[in-house]
């Protein structure tokens, strides 16, 4: 199914990775057709993640995925240290916290 198929018949779209570009692509369509997405960061925002390749991820952070983090409809963490570090980077956000084991908190953050 081509990108802007799922795009025009999704009602909620999901994309999980960040710093991805064919996933970046996805969600962009989705922004721009107005299609709810939830953006789920496996980790990427948390202190250790944002020293990998530290330069090109504040660059694509300031420029490209904070904008997309603020129009998302949610954000999904696993769990509250997830979170309580991606805070640091004081990204305005809709967060919620849905742990492996299924409870589910949500934040306003």
């Amino acid at each position: 199914m081509a990108l802007e198929e799922i795009s025009e018949t999704s009602t909620l779209y999901t994309y999980m990775r960040f710093f991805h570009l064919p996933a970046l692509q996805q969600e962009v369509i989705a922004w721009l057709r107005s299609v709810p997405y939830v953006m789920h960061p496996l980790g990427t925002l948390t202190v250790y993640g944002m020293t990998q390749r530290a330069p090109l991820k504040r660059a694509s952070l300031a420029l490209i995925e904070r904008p997309l983090l603020r129009r998302a409809a949610a954000v999904h963490f696993t769990s509250d240290e997830e979170l309580s570090e991606a805070r640091i980077l004081n990204l305005a956000m809709y967060s919620t916290i849905i742990s492996l084991g299924g409870r589910r908190k949500v934040n306003l953050a």
